[in-house]
């Protein structure tokens, strides 16, 4: 890999952050409706952003697997994030309440945090401790693959139980827990993929605009099977966002490659471009951006009474991007915290 960054990577990355965001602002308008334009224009933005998380997976997969770093590497990398989830868990979870921590609420916390996330958006870094976990294998094993092993291993990770998925979707199925092998699963496949399109994209070409119009029929298909499934409630019709379905899966790889495709040969040296200075920050507005979702709430509901429900979350949306950016930029600027960011 060469020493300057990629800049699709970073272009990635910044557009993912800001369609985590969207994920998590922009369900409360169609949810609290029924099919209308404005529902069917909600749900598909909503599915537009579900490609964010395979993103962020499949860029660390390009960045990561293509290398064999020490183990020392590998347990600072597992400690940045148990440290880094301990604090934010912390302070999601006293924030309510003025930070009025006692040693009955501290066993409290204790208990919640090894059982589930304390804010919306910190569930990925249980999934990124995970993923970190086992990277100094998976590095070795992507070193000793060839590149049909690779295909066979991305197919066997998302295409085959993403297939599986739908058919048990529609038949009201599902694969008992015991027989489910943690090899073949989302985020391994979202891994490899990054790192196949990354080393092996150049052997094939895709044009843009086809991989564009996978990109859109995709969202169109999604949202079209959860108008169909409308009647059976939410729980069955947003099947189609979960990450490990194949409409996820098919837009990420293409977005991904896309952006590929459009940056290729561009390399960004330093902190020279706002995008890499973006880039950098993205981390650290993944960990701000609930806590400027709770704080501009109000903001939001005033804005919405005045203006479009979409307009409003748009605007919404730009400032939680542009505040979270800030708070990061300048957290960054303390030598100790930029460790953890």
């Amino acid at each position: 890999m060469p020493s300057g960054r990629y800049f699709y990577i970073d272009a990635l990355k910044v557009l993912a952050i800001f369609l985590v965001i969207v994920n998590h602002t922009n369900s409360s308008i169609f949810i609290n409706q029924s099919p209308s334009f404005e529902w069917f224009a909600s749900v598909a933005y909503f599915y537009a952003s579900k490609v964010a998380v395979p993103v962020f997976i499949m860029c660390t997969g390009a960045l990561i697997l293509s290398k064999v770093d020490s183990y020392k590497k590998h347990i600072s990398r597992f400690l940045r994030g148990i440290v880094t989830l301990t604090i934010a868990s912390f302070v999601y979870y006293y924030i309510g309440n003025g930070f009025n921590v006692t040693p009955e609420n501290l066993n409290s916390f204790a208990h919640y945090f090894i059982n589930k996330p304390t804010s919306n958006a910190m569930w990925y870094l249980y999934l990124y401790i995970g993923i970190v976990s086992v990277m100094p294998f998976l590095q070795r094993l992507a070193n000793c693959m060839t590149k049909r092993d690779t295909e066979v291993l991305i197919f066997l990770s998302l295409i085959a139980p993403g297939l599986a998925s739908v058919a048990g979707h529609f038949m009201n199925l599902s694969l008992y827990e015991r027989a489910d092998f943690f090899l073949y699963s989302y985020p391994i496949g979202y891994l490899f993929l990054g790192y196949y399109i990354n080393k092996f994209s150049e052997e094939f070409s895709i044009k843009s605009s086809i991989l564009l119009s996978i990109f859109i029929i995709s969202t169109a298909i999604s949202t079209f099977l959860t108008y169909m499934q409308f009647d059976e409630g939410y729980s069955v019709s947003l099947y189609w966002s979960y990450l490990s379905s194949l409409t996820v899966v098919i837009p990420s790889a293409s977005i991904f490659y896309l952006l590929k495709r459009v940056c290729d040969g561009v390399e960004v040296h330093g902190k020279s471009s706002i995008i890499s200075i973006i880039s950098l920050s993205t981390f650290g507005m993944y960990l701000f951006s609930d806590m400027v979702m709770i704080l501009t709430g109000s903001y939001y509901t005033r804005l919405s009474t005045s203006l479009n429900p979409l307009l409003s979350c748009f605007i919404w949306q730009v400032s939680i991007f542009t505040l979270a950016f800030i708070a990061s930029f300048l957290a960054r600027k303390i030598p100790v915290v930029k460790i953890y960011l």
